[in-house]
């Protein structure tokens, strides 16, 4: 069954107290740290701390807070881990978008190119020398 501190607070907040829905993010704040550190990839977790996801997290619950239907704790944090998941895969589509920025690209110049050029196999190297001896004979 529903705690009493939890339906109070949720009453409170959507009665418009700030200091009740603070204390429901705080009660709420570990057990979706914990969800937000299992959910989160290698690659985002060396970009970003698991409590700027929270951060953010909460601050996206804190501006739609009242589209929130829940009644009990389950359902308050099936919300906010929806809101968790949301802002994880955002960051994630960033990360990728800057590894793809076009303005990132650096562009070939013409020493590699060249380098490339200037690269031969043993055989077009043997078919080179055999055609300067040719040449060499010839004059």
């Amino acid at each position: 069954m529903l705690s009493p501190s939890v339906t109070t607070l949720l009453l409170e907040a959507r009665a418009g107290s700030d200091q009740a829905l603070n204390r429901l993010f705080e009660q709420c704040g570990e057990r979706l740290l914990s969800l937000i550190r299992l959910r989160m990839g290698t690659k985002l977790r060396l970009r970003m701390e698991s409590g700027d996801i929270l951060n953010a997290t909460l601050l996206r619950a804190f501006r739609s807070f009242d589209s929130l239907e829940a009644r009990n704790t389950s359902s308050l944090m099936a919300w906010l881990a929806s809101i968790a998941k949301s802002e994880i895969r955002d960051q994630t589509d960033r990360l990728h978008a800057q590894r793809r920025d076009a303005g990132k690209e650096v562009p070939l110049d013409s020493g590699c190119v060249d380098l490339a050029a200037r690269m031969r196999s043993q055989t077009s190297q043997l078919v080179l020398s055999e055609s300067r001896l040719k040449l060499e004979r010839a004059i």
